[in-house]
């Protein structure tokens, strides 16, 4: 992808862990040629930077899901009324095929809630410190943030990674 940037004062090329492949950001003063040139003066890096993502996890039937270091494998079932349960290594989904998706990604986001929102008390009160708020979102960048004002924000996705992770994360 190439994109144009009126603030960029370089070119800069970016790899991003959740889109699949790269992103070529460009000065408005920058020509497409030169562009295509700066990809090709770091293509090895670039080759590197792309064999290092992993392939995106589809939120499907029969799919093995990451969650803090342990892998559940989604279930979908055929119920009379739509739910959505762990089952000790598996994600039950009752809910028809084309909701599934979407179930589960809001799933995993409740799920993201309640473990951060409890570990970032927990280590809070170890620490004699105060929180204002705490948002789940879907940041493209960051893992979380803490404002000046004690408000943190953390990404859903913190609950994909293994729990030393999630710990750190929250902590720091």
């Amino acid at each position: 992808r190439v994109r144009r940037s009126g603030r960029a004062r370089h070119m800069l090329l970016h790899v991003d862990a959740v889109k699949p492949g790269a992103e070529l950001v460009l000065p408005s003063y920058a020509t497409l040629d030169e562009g295509l040139d700066f990809i090709f003066s770091k293509r090895r890096w670039l080759k590197d930077r792309l064999g290092e993502t992993l392939p995106p996890i589809p939120f499907a039937d029969g799919a093995a899901v990451p969650m803090m270091g342990e892998q559940l494998r989604i279930r979908r079932v055929d119920m009379l009324f739509p739910d959505i349960w762990r089952e000790r290594r598996a994600l039950i989904v009752a809910y028809p095929a084309a909701e599934l998706a979407d179930q589960v990604r809001n799933w995993f986001m409740a799920a993201a809630g309640s473990e951060i929102r409890s570990r970032a008390r927990e280590k809070a009160a170890e620490l004699g410190r105060g929180i204002r708020r705490i948002a789940i979102r879907d940041p493209q960048t960051m893992w979380g943030s803490c404002s000046h004002k004690s408000n943190l924000s953390f990404s859903w996705r913190l609950i994909l990674t293994p729990e030393p992770v999630l710990d750190y994360v929250v902590a720091h």
